[in-house]
C-alpha cells in the first residue's frame, strides 16, 4: 500500500484461520493500523491487492 508517496506495506502475505485470536505486534509506524483499516475495509483507496478466501 502506497501512503503518500511512501510504501506502508510492501509484499506482506499471512494465512489466519477462521475462529483464531491474533494480534499485530511491532513498533510505532510498523503499520499495525494500517494493516488492521486495510483488512477491516476502512481504507478503501490504495495500490495493490487485498485477497480474502483467495478472491
Amino acid at each position: 500500500m502506497i501512503y503518500t508517496t511512501q510504501y506502508v506495506l510492501k509484499n506482506v502475505s499471512f494465512n489466519l484461520e477462521s475462529g483464531q485470536r491474533y494480534a499485530f505486534v511491532g513498533a510505532n509506524g510498523a503499520g499495525k493500523i494500517t494493516l488492521t483499516k486495510l483488512l477491516t475495509g476502512l481504507y478503501d483507496e490504495y495500490e495493490g491487492d487485498i485477497l480474502i478466501n483467495g478472491k
